[in-house]
């Protein structure tokens, strides 16, 4: 399975961002190959759409999971045939052996968005 995290360092001990749309990269990790790949959040620095940037960027990556402890409506609407779990404390590598041994809630609070926040 390839899961997708948004993440403002790199490494598997960096913790989740807090936000989905302005997290500075996404991780994209491949449960099979145990590969990591990091891609630059276009939408970070956006005055709007941010999070609808982010998730198109993450939709173009294959994904089929995403982590994240949030997710704005319009970017939520792009993650359509993805499975979204909520994150909690702990580092990305917690989250993935979380996800992979299934102890990730799913993400059913989907808020309006923070729009005009950066």
């Amino acid at each position: 399975m390839k899961i997708a995290i948004p993440v403002n360092e790199k490494g598997l001990k960096a913790s989740v961002s807090t936000n989905f749309g302005r997290a500075t990269y996404f991780l994209i990790y491949d449960s099979e190959t145990k590969q990591e790949t990091y891609i630059e959040n276009p939408g970070r620095n956006a005055s709007g759409g941010a999070g609808p940037k982010a998730a198109q960027v993450v939709m173009d990556a294959g994904v089929d999971h995403l982590i994240t402890p949030r997710l704005g409506e319009n970017a939520a609407n792009a993650f359509v045939n993805t499975e979204i779990y909520e994150a909690h404390a702990g580092s990305v590598e917690q989250h993935i052996e979380d996800l992979i041994g299934g102890n990730l809630n799913p993400l059913n609070k989907i808020s309006k968005g923070l729009h005009g926040h950066t």
